[in-house]
């Protein structure tokens, strides 16, 4: 029924965030991308659902999973983990992140140069580094 999925030997789990979350619904998606991957390793009990990030890379980092998905900011404090892939979702209306500045403010001169801020390469920089994409 699925020739074409070959799972590793010794390949214990893969751990996701619970359905719950929408870190959880993101993994099972990824992994359904072919057929029902997910429903297969579900069955087969690979998949282990934690609570939050946190868990899943915690269940990763003292090998009770072989992989895990979460948000790659989660990330940033664990450099000891091999990232193997980030899916690019900035095409998901829900990540872009738009600012614009009110006509009528009583902080008119404040929101001004908060807009240039944002414009200029020190906050491209800080943003890329808690990985978000810069698309100005």
């Amino acid at each position: 029924m699925y020739p074409d999925l070959w799972i590793k030997d010794g390949l214990s789990a893969i751990t996701v965030c619970s359905q719950q979350t929408e870190e959880g619904r993101i993994a099972k998606m990824l992994l359904n991308q072919y057929d029902h991957t997910f429903d297969l390793l579900d069955r087969v009990r690979v998949i282990k659902e934690c609570g939050n990030s946190e868990e899943v890379i915690n269940a990763v980092q003292i090998h009770h999973a072989q992989a895990g998905f979460c948000y790659v900011t989660d990330l940033e404090e664990m450099r000891a983990l091999r990232i193997a892939g980030i899916l690019d979702q900035t095409d998901d209306s829900a990540s872009v992140y738009k600012v614009c500045r009110l006509a009528e403010s009583g902080h008119k001169e404040e929101s001004k140069l908060f807009l240039e801020f944002l414009q200029g390469d020190h906050a491209k920089r800080f943003f890329e580094d808690f990985g978000f994409k810069w698309m100005r």
